[in-house]
C-alpha cells in the first residue's frame, strides 16, 4: 500500500513538472515552426508570381492554373492555431498599395509595374483569406478594395457582379482594370446567357458613369470587349 501510493505521488509530480517545464515549449516549438512553414511556402508563391511574365500591355489580368494550386497550397499551410495570418500578410500589401499611391501620384510605368507586383503577391493570399472577402470589399481603403477585386479575378462570384461593374467608374483606372479583368474572364468562360446579360448591363451602366477627363486606355478597351462579346454572342 506504502508503494502504491508512493508511487502514485511520485507519478503525479513527475507528469506535472514534465507538463509545466516542457510541453509549454514543444508546444511553442511546433507553433513557430509551422509559422514558419506557412511563410516559406508563401514567399515562394509570391516569387513565382512575381516572376510570372505580365500579360501584353493592354491585356487582361488573369488568373492562371499555376496561380490558383499556388493559393490552394498557401491556404493548406496556414497553422490551425493562427488563422490571422494570412489576413496579417494580406493587409500588408494592402498598406504598401495606398502609401504607393502616396508615393506616386502621378501616372508613370514604373507606378504601375509596382502595382501590378503588388496584385501578384496578393493572389497566392486570396483562398486562405476568402472569408473576409465582404469586408474587404466594403472597406473605406482602396488598397482592401484592390484584394477583394484581385479575390474575385481568382475565384469569381456572381453576386459581386454589380460591385465589380462599379469599381470600372468609382476607382482608379488600376483598379478599375483589375475588375474588368475579372468580368471579362467570367464572360470568357462561362455560357448562362443571363449571367452574361447581368455582366453587360453593369458594365454599360459603369461605362456611362465615368467621367470624360478620368478615360483609361486600356481599362476602356476591356470594357468595350465585354460588352461587344455580350453583343456577338
Amino acid at each position: 500500500m506504502a508503494l502504491i501510493i508512493c508511487m502514485t505521488a511520485v507519478g503525479f509530480l513527475l507528469g506535472y513538472l514534465y507538463t509545466r517545464l516542457f510541453l509549454p515549449g514543444a508546444f511553442v516549438r511546433s507553433e513557430r515552426d509551422a509559422a514558419v512553414e506557412f511563410k516559406e511556402r508563401l514567399r515562394n508563391a509570391q516569387v513565382g508570381a512575381v516572376q510570372t511574365p505580365q500579360p501584353p500591355e493592354g491585356g487582361p489580368v488573369v488568373a492562371t492554373t499555376k496561380d490558383i494550386v499556388a493559393a490552394q497550397a498557401v491556404a493548406q499551410a496556414v497553422p490551425a492555431d493562427r488563422p490571422d495570418l494570412p489576413l496579417r500578410e494580406l493587409i500588408k500589401l494592402c498598406a504598401e498599395y495606398d502609401q504607393l499611391r502616396i508615393d506616386m501620384p502621378a501616372f508613370s510605368h514604373t507606378r504601375t509595374r509596382k502595382m501590378s507586383d503588388i496584385v501578384s503577391r496578393m493572389k497566392p493570399l486570396t483562398t486562405a483569406n476568402r472569408s473576409a472577402l465582404d469586408t474587404l470589399a466594403h472597406s473605406s481603403l482602396a488598397g482592401e478594395r484592390l484584394a477583394a477585386t484581385v479575390m474575385l479575378l481568382m475565384q469569381f462570384d456572381p453576386n459581386y457582379i454589380d460591385w465589380l461593374a462599379a469599381r470600372l467608374s468609382d476607382e482608379s483606372a488600376f483598379i478599375g482594370f483589375q475588375a474588368a479583368s475579372a468580368l471579362l474572364a467570367r464572360m470568357t468562360s462561362m455560357s448562362d446567357e443571363s449571367e452574361r446579360q447581368r455582366i453587360a448591363a453593369a458594365v454599360e451602366a459603369a461605362r456611362a458613369r465615368i467621367p470624360p477627363d478620368r478615360s483609361d486606355k486600356s481599362r476602356d478597351a476591356l470594357i468595350d470587349r465585354i460588352i461587344s462579346r455580350n453583343t456577338n454572342g
